[in-house]
């Protein structure tokens, strides 16, 4: 193998049987910078290197020949490095082993539930599906290879009901669709009974692609060329959790449910609709719920009311003032909650967030955007809850009538996450339009102050927003703008597509949801009873009433006796925002002013 180091050669050699054991010679030979004789004699010590400049220069930290050394201690071998410092080295070590008297039969290294589960292996390189394919059999999966993503969705759609696939791995770079639209036109455009678990297989940097692939619905990632390895450990990570329980895949809430009935839950979210979703989803499953807008508020709460209050902690990972990770640190130092199980809520579904959250002190991590079946399943499974059968309505319509379409809203997935809620789903997307309308001028604000944290947060605010309501060029757009201040790259070109993909949401949530205000007819009288209305409705107001909206709604001669033009749109803005005292303000300057007495008030 040629480097940027010189040449690297390994060569083994296999020594005579003495009875079941044989003894193995490795070498592995470079011409790279070679060791003095000093340097060669202390190599195999913990944290050395030949020089200061060694991992500055070609990575490492030392300590991977002192690993190597005990390995082979511990496996009855020796090890050696011979080397001419300019000309290179030669490590050498020796194993006894014993022979496979088996003579390679196959073990089993899958529980055997997955034997003969269908996989789809989608990739244009024919060399590559061959290999992947020999690799998936040679595990007992039922194999079929396409090359294609177009071929793929309509044979996932044609074995759906018949023979389903379990899993479909997918190369990412194709001709056409590439492997994450593939995903999410699987996920969203194909009503499957079944839908299938999804690996991406690439050549290229799994974390440039990771943010697209995860809100695609993609949920493992295996990098070519692909070990036999590496594709056991993600097929068992996918299917077999720790518990051991055995997930199966196409797992619907069409087909199953969880009823958190009476349990107690915490919820810590700092973005106002994310916490709105995940609180219908918990609720609409019987669980009661209560909420935190930070950590720092998470930990007083339970510091006061003790590990009794609730029987699991929601906590999201990146919110102001106190993060997640650090909330959770501190709850753990009070051994009173050791057995109160706190689960991540996170965008970032990576290796290294989920070794962050595990050392933090949290059991378990649920992906955003929300997935519900995979939320419940999570919360089912570490408080030991078994689902329950049963047969759900479609969620894409509510009373009969079909959910606007909305340029770039995946509406099917948002109302999943609402459980088929539309008039909530609708509140929802008109309260994203009118809390992000000057989201992209406090962002650059923040940034031309200097303040990249501020600005990472709010584009991370509106990403989480835009993945669990069905935005999901937004969500990309928000993904990538939030990943290039994080890393101080160059944001003009991202900020644009962000800007760009927030205003295009905004205008078509005000276009396809916002009533127009219209002017009041000619014989639109106001009510004979006004005044008793107009002091019912402060008197909600001044109670801080949710059902101020219902009355509203079902009020508007005295909404439109009261306001006009923009007043009548601030008026609204401000019970939508559950902002009452400035409602209540409203109400009674323009009652003064039309000379409207609030009775009963």
């Amino acid at each position: 193998k040629f480097t940027d180091r010189g040449q690297v050669e390994v060569v083994v050699r296999v020594g005579e049987r003495d009875g079941r054991d044989v003894q193995l010679l490795v070498e592995v030979r470079d011409t790279g910078i070679g060791m003095s004789d000093e340097q060669s004699a202390r190599l195999f010590q913990a944290f050395t290197q030949v020089d200061g400049s060694a991992t500055r220069k070609y990575g490492g930290t030392g300590l991977g020949l002192t690993i190597s050394k005990r390995l082979v201690d511990l496996m009855g071998g020796e090890i050696h490095v011979r080397s001419v410092q300019g000309r290179g080295s030669t490590f050498t070590f020796t194993l006894r082993l014993k022979i496979d008297e088996q003579g390679g039969a196959a073990q089993r290294v899958l529980p055997d539930a997955l034997n003969g589960m269908r996989m789809l292996i989608v990739d244009d390189n024919a060399a590559a599906r061959d290999i992947l394919s020999e690799q998936l059999r040679a595990l007992r999966f039922d194999v079929v290879a396409v090359e294609s993503g177009e071929t793929a969705l309509r044979a996932v759609r044609d074995e759906d009901r018949a023979r389903p696939f379990g899993a479909l791995m997918l190369d990412w770079k194709m001709p056409g669709l590439d492997g994450i639209e593939v995903a999410r036109l699987v996920r969203t455009g194909t009503h499957l009974r079944q839908v299938p678990r999804m690996i991406l297989v690439t050549a290229f940097a799994a974390e440039t692609v990771r943010t697209q692939a995860e809100a695609a619905g993609i949920e493992a990632f295996l990098s070519k060329p692909v070990s036999r390895s590496a594709l056991v450990d993600t097929l068992v990570e996918l299917f077999v959790p720790k518990d051991g329980v055995l997930v199966q895949s196409g797992t619907s809430s069409l087909a199953s449910r969880v009823d958190l009935g009476g349990v107690r839950l915490l919820l810590v979210e700092d973005n106002e609709i994310n916490r709105q979703i995940a609180v219908e989803l918990l609720q609409l499953a019987g669980a009661r719920v209560d909420t935190a807008n930070n950590g720092q508020e998470a930990l007083d709460r339970l510091l006061v009311a003790g590990p009794k209050a609730w029987q699991m902690v929601l906590m999201d990972v990146q919110m102001p003032v106190m993060d997640g990770l650090e909330a959770t640190r501190r709850i753990r130092m009070d051994r009173r909650f050791d057995d109160v199980p706190i689960i991540a809520m996170t965008a970032h579904a990576m290796v290294e967030e989920r070794r962050r959250c595990t050392e933090a002190g949290m059991v378990d991590h649920i992906s955003k955007p929300i997935d519900p079946d995979s939320m419940m399943r999570t919360i089912a499974q570490r408080l030991g809850i078994a689902p329950v059968p049963y047969v759900a309505a479609p969620v894409a319509k509510s009373a009969g009538v079909e959910f606007p379409v909305i340029e770039g809203l995946d509406s099917i997935a948002g109302l999943q996450r609402v459980g088929g809620d539309s008039k909530l789903y609708r509140g929802l997307l008109l309260m994203f339009a009118e809390r992000q309308t000057h989201a992209v001028e406090q962002v650059q604000a923040s940034l031309v102050t200097g303040n990249t944290a501020a600005a990472e947060q709010l584009v991370h605010s509106v990403r989480g927003a835009a993945g669990n309501l069905g935005f999901v060029g937004l969500f990309d757009a928000a993904s990538a703008f939030e990943l290039a201040i994080r890393n101080g790259d160059d944001t003009v070109a991202v900020a644009g597509l962000f800007a760009q993909r927030l205003n295009d949401a905004i205008t078509a949530i005000d276009t396809t949801l916002r009533e127009p205000a219209s002017e009041p007819a000619d014989d639109a009288a106001p009510p004979e009873d006004m005044s008793a209305r107009v002091g019912e409705l402060a008197t909600l107001l001044e109670d801080s009433d949710g059902q101020v909206l219902d009355f509203a709604a079902a009020n508007p001669a005295v909404i439109r006796a009261l306001f006009a033009g923009p007043a009548a749109v601030e008026f609204d803005k401000a019970i939508r925002n559950f902002d009452f005292d400035h409602a209540l303000a409203m109400l009674k300057d323009a009652a003064e002013t039309g000379g409207v007495p609030l009775d009963g008030a």
